[in-house]
């Protein structure tokens, strides 16, 4: 199938309260997290380096903010998110088209360690991991979901990840060293987020062939889970500038 495709680049806060993939209660728990560790942060800026960082990359675009907690160690946490919409019309048929939704969402607390005391550290931490996509097909699309082709009412896919996950990478510049106002950011590393769990619902616009429609379903979604594997380990990749106080 040749496939076309529109972008769509949506960033906001709304957007971030409709499509997150964080509950109530996580999103709740995360900002008592966010707060405790701002307080923690300011509170030692008196006797520490304190910086702020605004960075674009795979993990979409975010800022961190960093603390010295002695010479060779920094706190850093941050938040990210970008929100990427797509439709994609198969050329042979114009009537099948596929929306695309990517969201990605992040909230890493790290630790980073500066073993010579300079711009080059390792880093390690967790992960609050808010990252999914979302496809969806118009009523009357001609679909191929497991061993069949269906005539589809509706039909909708989703992929998850695991909500807390682990994080290791390195990376180039110290936001919390005063010695120097502006410094470059640079990070490289992996995000440990697991097998995506795959949900998919579709409904037949002929009932008559619904419980068919629903065995190819289970088919098609562990053919999915099989193929998305290879997204358990998710490339961090960042640039950006930071600014120490």
């Amino acid at each position: 199938m040749i496939a076309r495709a529109r972008a769509d680049f949506a960033i906001g806060r709304n957007d971030v309260m409709r499509s997150g993939h964080f509950s109530n209660a996580q999103s709740g728990m995360i900002a008592v997290l966010l707060a405790s560790a701002g307080l923690c942060f300011w509170g030692r800026s008196a006797a520490a380096g304190v910086g702020v960082s605004a960075k674009a990359g795979t993990t979409g675009l975010g800022a961190d903010l960093t603390v010295s907690v002695s010479s060779n160690f920094n706190l850093r946490a941050g938040y990210y998110l970008l929100s990427v919409k797509a439709e994609f019309e198969d050329e042979s048929d114009d009537a099948d088209r596929y929306d695309v939704a990517l969201r990605l969402r992040s909230i890493p607390i790290l630790l980073d360690w500066h073993p010579w005391k300079g711009d080059f550290r390792i880093s390690a931490g967790a992960v609050f991991n808010g990252n999914k996509l979302v496809v969806s097909a118009e009523e009357g699309s001609i679909v191929g979901i497991g061993d069949g082709e269906y005539l589809i009412k509706s039909l909708e896919g989703r992929v998850t990840f695991r909500d807390f996950v682990p994080y290791a990478g390195m990376g180039y510049g110290n936001a919390a060293d005063a010695q120097s106002r502006w410094h470059f950011a640079f990070d490289f590393g992996a995000i440990f987020q697991g097998e995506p769990d795959i949900e998919l619902k579709a409904q037949a616009a002929n009932p008559s062939v619904q419980n068919l429609l629903d065995s190819d379903v289970k088919k098609e979604e562990q053919d999915l889970e099989d193929d998305a594997s290879v997204f358990r380990i998710y490339p961090v990749i960042s640039f950006g500038v930071s600014f120490s106080f």
